[in-house]
C-alpha cells in the first residue's frame, strides 16, 4: 500500500484516476480522463512522501512526484495490486491469476504458491520491510510469501466475507515478519509481529489498508471514499463520493 512520512497524511486513489490528498501529503496528480478501457486498481507511495504509483487493470503504471516512471507491462489478467520497495527503487504488480512482476530493483522471488493452485483470486501484495520479498493475499483471505516473506497465518475461514488487501509492518526483520488482513467487511485480522488496533464497518465495502510509519496504527478505506483511523493513526479528512469509487490508499 504504502509507507512512510508522518501519520498524519494519506492519499486516496479513485478508480478513475484522481488521487486526493490529506494531512501532511498533497496529491500530486492523477489519470484524469487519460483511461479509455482500463481503471485504476492500486496506489503505492515512494519514500518521505514525495511521489507514488498508480497501477491500473491492464498493467499501466502511472507515475507522480518522485516515483520513476519504470517500463511496465499488459498482462492477460487483470492487475489487482501494486506494492513498491522501501526504497522506492521498484515495485511489484500482482493480477488476480497469481502472475508476479518485479521492475526496477524489484526482485521477482517467483509466483505465490508456487506450482500449487492458489486458494482463491488474488486481491492485493505487500512488500516485506527490507524489500527482499512480497506477500500476496487472495480473496479467500490465504497469504503466500515469496523472497523473505515469511508466513505468519492466515485469514482463511474467518468472518467478514473475503478479503480485500494485505499491508506488512514497517521497519520489522525478516526474523520477525508481521501483517494485516483487512476484509471486505472492514474487519482487519493480525498475524506474526502485527498488533491489532480494531476495526469496525466502514458503511461500503471496505477496499484497501495502509500502515502508520512506526506499525503502530493503520488506516481503512473504503469504496465509498470513507477512512477509519486506528492506533496512532490519525483521521485527516475523506474525499466525497467519486463515480466508480475508491480502490487504495497510500501514506508514502
Amino acid at each position: 500500500m504504502g509507507a512512510t512520512l508522518g501519520a498524519s497524511g494519506y492519499r486516496i486513489a479513485a478508480a478513475t484516476g484522481s488521487v486526493i490528498g490529506f494531512g501532511t501529503l498533497p496529491g500530486l496528480g492523477g489519470v484524469g480522463g487519460s483511461l479509455t478501457s482500463s481503471t485504476v486498481t492500486a496506489i503505492t507511495g515512494t519514500p518521505g512522501g514525495l511521489g507514488y504509483w498508480l497501477a491500473t487493470s491492464d498493467g499501466t503504471v502511472y507515475a507522480f512526484g518522485d516515483a520513476y516512471p519504470f517500463p511496465y507491462v499488459h498482462p492477460a489478467a487483470r492487475v489487482v495490486g501494486i506494492a513498491a520497495t522501501p526504497a522506492g527503487d521498484g515495485f511489484w504488480e500482482v493480477t488476480t491469476t497469481g502472475s508476479v512482476y518485479a521492475f526496477g530493483r524489484a526482485a521477482y522471488d517467483g509466483r505465490p504458491g508456487g506450482t500449487h493452485a492458489l486458494r482463491g483470486s488474488v486481491v492485493g501484495t505487500a512488500s516485506t520491510a527490507d524489500g527482499r520479498g512480497y506477500y500476496v493475499v487472495t480473496s479467500a483471505g490465504a497469504v503466500y510469501g515469496r523472497g523473505d516473506a515469511k508466513h505468519a497465518g492466515s485469514a482463511v475461514g474467518r468472518p467478514g466475507s473475503h478479503a480485500v488487501a494485505i499491508a506488512s509492518v514497517p521497519g520489522t526483520s525478516s526474523a520477525t515478519p508481521g501483517y494485516w488482513v483487512v476484509m471486505s467487511s472492514g474487519a482487519v485480522y493480525h498475524f506474526g509481529s502485527a498488533r491489532g488496533y480494531g476495526s469496525t464497518p466502514l458503511g461500503a465495502p471496505a477496499v484497501a489498508i495502509a500502515p502508520t510509519p512506526d506499525g503502530r496504527g493503520y488506516w481503512v478505506v473504503a469504496s465509498s471514499g470513507a477512512v477509519r483511523a486506528f492506533g496512532d493513526a490519525r483521521s485527516e479528512g475523506q474525499p466525497g463520493p467519486r463515480p466508480g469509487g475508491f480502490v487504495g490508499i497510500a501514506t508514502g
